[in-house]
């Protein structure tokens, strides 16, 4: 069955409540801001400002409003000596997301140090190791064209300097942040196969019998089967993207545009994280957590669904957040009001942190627009021969 293009299409009062919400909500972020253009976050002042300049900029905020301008300075100072994960991945999602070509070798750099921070296990804890930048011509950079041979190198990509030296589990919330920073990092030019190889391993042989994932390796959450399917949605995605540049014609696009006639073919563990979701689906309402929904939207926008079986997730979701924003424009589910609100925007905006997955998913080779969903079914999307481990199912919380 081929996917068919969906446009999500709210009636006009709720669209304008809407935009009035977005609205609302840019305007309470904008006056947290602090004079050295940070939001204040107790010892994650680099990701919370990563992440709210992030949602303002999505939100329709343009990229030379003094607010960005000020947060990316900020970012751009702080970045050096950061270790912690979350900032790492929000700063490398900012960046990439403002497409700033004296950032570029920034982005590389705090990929890198992302990449050295990947437990054996392919997850991630709090901190990563600061790691000496590759330099050019010591061998980090090959100009010989990648082959089946692992051990080469994409033509200009940087190699990670370290590798996953460290022991432990980690937990799932770090290790989705992180998956995302490596993905973005990946399409600025870093090398992330091998990376993305063991992120496919850790959700393939923790999925829960019901088809989720927990914070740790035992157990299921709701925003923890999100981070478990787009965990392993991204990487099929890489193996998918590697194989298309193994096999692109010289004159074919570039290494970073994936093909018009190649797409992700259906996933067995995909398909029964995404039957999971749709029951977690069922029960957003206004007691559902800020995290949570915005999981929910990375997975449904990064897949193109516009649905999750018959649950249309961003109109249940909008209604929630439209009834749930305070007079001054803020959301809050818990005791983080800034994260909160970001990830309402980001939701509100259906906002696409994971570039070229909807191209991969549907074979189109553009995508449609910032709004604009798929429709399918679950066997329209990826498949693959392992079979899933069955952990005990003992129910875990999780820890954004």
């Amino acid at each position: 069955m081929v996917l068919c293009p969906l446009l999500l299409q709210a009636q006009e009062p709720e669209d304008a409540r809407i935009q009035a919400a977005v609205k609302r909500g840019v305007l309470y972020l904008k006056s947290q801001q602090q004079a050295d253009g940070s939001w204040s976050y107790s010892g994650h002042e680099m990701g919370m400002t990563a992440l709210a300049a992030l949602a303002l900029v999505e939100s329709g905020v343009p990229a030379d409003d003094p607010s960005i301008r000020r947060a990316l300075s900020f970012v751009r100072g702080s970045a050096s000596v950061n270790t912690h994960t979350y900032d790492i991945s929000l700063a490398i999602l900012f960046l990439v997301r403002l497409r700033e070509p004296a950032d570029k070798e920034l982005i590389l750099q705090l990929g890198q140090r992302l990449m050295a921070g990947q437990l054996n296990t392919g997850g991630w804890t709090y901190s990563c190791p600061l790691v000496a930048p590759a330099a050019t011509g010591s061998g980090s950079v090959t100009n010989s064209p990648r082959s089946g041979d692992e051990s080469r190198r994409r033509p200009g990509r940087l190699n990670a300097a370290a590798g996953p030296n460290f022991g432990g589990f980690g937990d799932n919330s770090n290790t989705q942040f992180a998956v995302l920073g490596v993905w973005a990092a990946g399409r600025a030019g870093l090398d992330v196969p091998e990376t993305m190889q063991r992120v496919d391993r850790r959700f393939r042989t923790t999925q829960a019998s019901s088809g989720g994932w927990g914070y740790t390796a035992r157990g299921e959450s709701d925003a923890m089967t999100c981070a478990g399917l787009m965990s392993l949605a991204l990487a099929k995605g890489q193996k998918v993207l590697e194989g298309q540049l193994v096999n692109r014609k010289p004159d074919a696009q570039s290494a970073d545009t994936p093909s018009a006639k190649t797409k992700m073919d259906s996933d067995p563990q995909i398909e029964r994280g995404l039957r999971r979701l749709e029951q977690y689906a069922n029960t957003i309402g206004p007691d559902s957590t800020l995290y949570f929904l915005w999981s929910v939207e990375r997975v449904g926008v990064a897949l193109g669904m516009a649905r999750f079986g018959g649950i249309d997730w961003y109109r249940r979701g909008a209604s929630v957040l439209i009834k749930t924003q305070r007079p001054e424009g803020v959301w809050q589910t818990n005791r983080w009001p800034l994260p909160d609100t970001s990830f309402a925007l980001l939701f509100l905006r259906r906002s696409n942190l994971t570039s070229g997955m909807p191209q991969l998913v549907t074979g189109r080779s553009s995508e449609s627009g910032e709004n604009r969903m798929r429709a399918g079914k679950l066997d329209d999307l990826i498949r693959t021969v392992r079979p899933p481990a069955d952990p005990d199912n003992e129910p875990t919380r999780d820890r954004p």
